[in-house]
């Protein structure tokens, strides 16, 4: 689903298999949701190749959702220190990751949409990545 938030943000949301295909444009996602409504959602395979992609394309900030979102904001921090040491870089200081673990969803939904920074881009905005059990979030994604 692609949309305008009601700021004018634009916003895609995807699933965790069409990322990459969604991202093979010049589409570049300056802010990026995820959620962690389990450990398995964060322990699962494919983490670190999938938050080098989104920093490879331009990903400035990950605003992490659910009850284990804390332990997803500190893989992802973990994960972007190691791009940083393999690239001889230092993004880390540039990538902003927040986690809402105990937030209404809405709450934590109106943040990633209204609270975060984007640059002006004709070619770029928010991206949310979900997956199962992510309906409520999709559905205030929708109304944002």
């Amino acid at each position: 689903m692609r949309k305008n938030c009601s700021n004018g943000r634009p916003l895609l949301v995807t699933d965790i298999e069409s990322v990459a295909k969604e991202l093979e444009t010049s589409w570049i996602p300056f802010v990026v949701l995820l959620t962690a409504w389990s450990i398995g959602a964060v322990k699962a395979g494919g983490l670190s190749e999938l938050i080098k992609l989104l920093l490879v394309k331009g990903a400035k900030a990950f605003v992490c959702i659910g009850d284990y979102s804390e332990s997803l904001h500190d893989e992802i921090d973990e994960i972007i220190y190691e791009y940083d040491e393999e690239r001889k870089s230092s993004a880390e200081s540039e990538i902003i990751t927040t986690y809402h673990d105990d937030d209404p969803v809405d709450d934590a939904v109106n943040y990633f949409v209204h609270g975060t920074e984007i640059q002006e881009s004709e070619s770029g905005g928010l991206l949310a990545i979900l997956g199962d059990g992510d309906q409520e979030v999709e559905a205030s994604l929708k109304k944002a």
